[in-house]
């Protein structure tokens, strides 16, 4: 296979050329020592090594052995196709901070310092369902068709468990605007249904470590949030289904 041509270092001396997975694995390396240092989140090195394995496998696909700013900005493209702009512009950061490192190595020159990031509307709506598909998602698992199939009353206790659990599950997530993540992680311990209003205790996104609190509902709606068989429109209106209302 060709090997990329060497480059000169800073100080001005020829380096040896390296392939350039073997680049890219070595910078990869480097942030993985940053993490053991506490320089670093492991959050950011797993988000470099998605957005590098997914340039190595465009870069193998199209057959390229020594890219260059176009080849950045093409990949760019493709891997931003049909995606939000927070997608493009996270691989962007990547290959920008993995190039920064390859040339102040001496190994690579900065090819992507050129690419230009997509700017992300944060005034926009998020896409979210309709009122209908909320209430559709609702009756679909409220009316498990698992109950009907059951052979033996454990079965049918584990059925019905499961129901509750998806049925909770749902409910906590249309009325914090929690992340999957975050619910998913989410013990009974972190639940309290003693306050008024309700709330859950999570973790927020970033690298923050401390937890922050989600309210469930409103006062005088906590009946609704401890009985999840709850089903009409007072146990979907606004002050239930997307009440997104955080605070410490």
């Amino acid at each position: 296979m060709d090997q990329p041509p060497a480059v000169l270092a800073p100080s001005g001396d020829l380096q040896p050329a390296q392939a350039h997975g073997e680049l890219l694995a070595s910078w990869l390396a480097s942030i993985e020592r940053d993490v053991a240092d506490a320089q670093r989140s492991a959050a950011t090195l797993v988000t470099y090594r998605s957005s590098i394995r997914t340039w190595e496998a465009w870069l193998r696909q199209s057959g390229i052995i020594q890219p260059g700013p176009l080849q950045v900005t093409e990949f760019l493209t493709a891997a931003g196709a049909n995606r939000a702009p927070a997608t493009r512009n996270r691989h962007l950061h990547a290959l920008r901070s993995c190039y920064r490192w390859t040339e102040s190595q001496g190994l690579y020159p900065a090819i992507a310092r050129s690419a230009r990031s997509l700017v992300v509307n944060r005034d926009e709506p998020l896409p979210c369902f309709s009122r209908e598909q909320m209430e559709a998602l609702l009756r679909a698992v409220s009316d498990s068709p698992e109950i009907g199939r059951a052979r033996s009353p454990g079965e049918t206790a584990r059925a019905e468990v499961t129901r509750l659990r998806d049925i909770a599950l749902i409910r906590v997530m249309f009325g914090t605007g929690l992340r999957l993540i975050s619910l998913v992680r989410a013990d009974v311990d972190h639940l309290d249904l003693e306050s008024d209003p309700p709330t859950i205790r999570h973790q927020p996104k970033g690298h923050n470590t401390a937890d922050a609190t989600a309210m469930l509902a409103d006062g005088q709606r906590t009946e609704r949030y401890q009985n999840p068989m709850v089903r009409g429109d007072a146990a979907l209106d606004h002050q239930t289904i997307g009440h997104r209302r955080q605070y410490r």
